[in-house]
C-alpha cells in the first residue's frame, strides 16, 4: 500500500530534480545558519567586535544577510516548482482552489508583515542575541494568533503559491518548511531566548542588590 502511494506521489513529484533538493536545503539551511551565528555572536560578540562593539550596526548587517537569504530562498523555491509537473484540476474546482491559494497568501502575508512591524528590525532578526532586549514580551495581533506568527505566515505563503499552482511538490515543501520552522521554534530559538531574558533578569537584579547594599 506504502510502494503504491509512494508511487502515485512521485508522479506529481520529482524527487530526484536538482532545483527541488536545492530548494529543500535553502529551506534547511536559512534558520540553521541564523541559529548558529546567532548563538555564536551571543557567545563571542563577533559580529559587535567588527563593528567596535556597535550591537545595532551588527544586528542591521545581520538583518541584510538573512534577509538577502530569504529572498534567495524563495527565488530557488519559485524556480523548483516551475519545472514540478501540476495537477489536472477539474474545471469546477478551479475558482475555488485559486481564492483558497490567494485567501492563504493574503493571511500568512498579513502575519509576516504584521510581526515584522510590532517586532521592528531589531526584533526580527535576532536582536536579543545581539543583547537588543525588549523592555516587554509583545501580545496582541499577530501574536495572539500564533507564538510565532512570522513562520507560520510563511508556511502558509509557500503553501498559497503552491495551491495556487497546482503543484504537489510545492504543498509537500511547504509542510517541510513548517516542519523545520516548528522544531527550531520550540526546541533551539524558544528555550534560548528564554535563556537570555532570564540571565538579564537576573543581572538586572544582582545590580538592584548591589545599589541598595551601597546605599545602605
Amino acid at each position: 500500500m506504502s510502494a503504491d502511494l509512494l508511487s502515485q506521489v512521485s508522479q506529481y513529484v520529482n524527487y530526484t530534480d536538482k532545483s527541488f533538493l536545492l530548494a529543500a536545503g535553502f529551506i534547511f539551511f536559512n534558520p540553521t545558519f541564523w541559529n548558529v551565528v546567532g548563538r555564536l555572536e551571543f557567545k563571542t560578540r563577533i559580529m559587535r567586535k567588527i563593528f567596535c562593539g556597535n550591537k545595532h550596526v551588527a544586528c542591521y548587517v545581520f538583518a541584510v544577510i538573512v534577509f538577502s537569504l530569504g529572498i534567495a530562498r524563495d527565488l530557488v523555491y519559485h524556480n523548483a516548482l516551475s519545472v514540478q509537473p501540476s495537477v489536472a484540476v477539474p474545471e469546477e474546482y478551479q475558482t475555488i482552489l485559486k481564492a483558497a491559494s490567494v485567501a492563504l497568501y493574503v493571511i500568512g502575508q498579513t502575519l509576516v508583515l504584521a510581526a515584522y512591524y510590532r517586532l521592528g528590525i531589531d526584533g526580527t532578526y535576532l536582536g536579543d542575541y545581539f543583547g537588543i532586549l525588549k523592555s516587554e514580551k509583545l501580545s496582541g495581533f499577530p501574536f495572539n494568533v500564533s507564538s510565532d506568527p512570522m513562520y507560520l505566515g510563511s508556511t502558509l505563503t509557500f503553501l498559497g503559491h503552491a495551491l495556487f499552482n497546482a503543484k504537489p511538490a510545492g504543498v509537500l515543501l511547504s509542510v517541510y518548511v513548517y516542519i523545520i520552522y516548528k522544531l527550531y521554534a520550540e526546541f533551539l530559538e524558544g528555550p534560548f531566548t528564554d535563556y537570555i531574558y532570564s540571565e538579564a533578569a537576573k543581572r538586572a537584579q544582582q545590580t538592584q542588590q548591589k545599589k541598595a547594599k551601597k546605599d545602605n
